[in-house]
């Protein structure tokens, strides 16, 4: 998963697509854990939700919130809704790795 925590959350939702007939799937986003401190929070998106969680997660010296990108899960999640396991599979499969955290120029 390449230390993507956005990318891990849409191969979670594949997998439990494909296995679950049904049940909810119950995700949770933590602002600071060890692997990948605040990397979570990017699955937040929007500016303010995804800098907030880095603000609290006082991950702001690993983790860029200048990277915060504008769509969030729950606009993943309506863009996929409906749509099939397989859908969503062969959209993922097209994404490359991460962007860098290093600052942005």
């Amino acid at each position: 998963w390449w230390g993507d925590s956005q990318m891990c959350f849409l191969k979670v939702w594949v997998a439990h697509s494909l296995t679950s007939e049904g049940a909810a799937l119950d995700y949770y986003v933590y602002d600071h854990f060890d692997e990948n401190a605040g990397n979570q929070c990017f699955v937040l998106g929007g500016p303010s939700a995804c800098r907030t969680c880095i603000a609290a997660g006082r991950t702001g010296y690993f983790i860029d919130e200048r990277r915060c990108g504008r769509l969030s899960v729950q606009d993943m999640i309506g863009a996929f809704r409906g749509r099939s396991a397989r859908e969503l599979f062969d959209a993922l499969r097209a994404v490359g790795p991460p962007p860098s955290q290093s600052p942005p120029p």
